[in-house]
């Protein structure tokens, strides 16, 4: 029996991991049962605040590396706001100086910072 390769060709066996994903920098990362558990029930705990409470639970990108979100209103903020942007951030204009400082950084082969 051959062992499966890797996207970057190395000789990692991923058929024991419930999934796995590129981390863009070739290297390929397992996803722990544990951390699908956690997204799941946070999914769920999610549903159920909007359902019973009417809480709505909206999270952004507020900042790339030097690049930051101007202020948000929160009482006119979407959903559909934030992920029209490929780097979920609501701001158009800091969105595109996101992406590219993103874009940026893989070309160095370098990694970049976000909250």
């Amino acid at each position: 029996m051959t062992t499966p390769r890797s996207r970057n060709g190395t000789d990692r066996d991923t058929r024991t991991c419930a999934t796995t994903s590129s981390t863009g920098s070739g290297t390929t990362v397992a996803v722990d049962a544990e951390t699908i558990g956690r997204v799941a029930a946070g999914a769920v705990a999610k549903k159920l605040l909007k359902q019973v409470n009417g809480t709505e639970i909206i999270a952004w990108v507020n900042s790339i590396g030097e690049v930051d979100c101007s202020p948000v209103d929160l009482n006119t903020l979407t959903l559909e706001q934030i992920e029209e942007s490929p780097v979920r951030c609501p701001d158009k204009e800091a969105s595109a100086k996101m992406e590219q400082a993103v874009l940026d950084a893989r070309a160095n082969g370098d990694s970049i910072g976000g909250t």
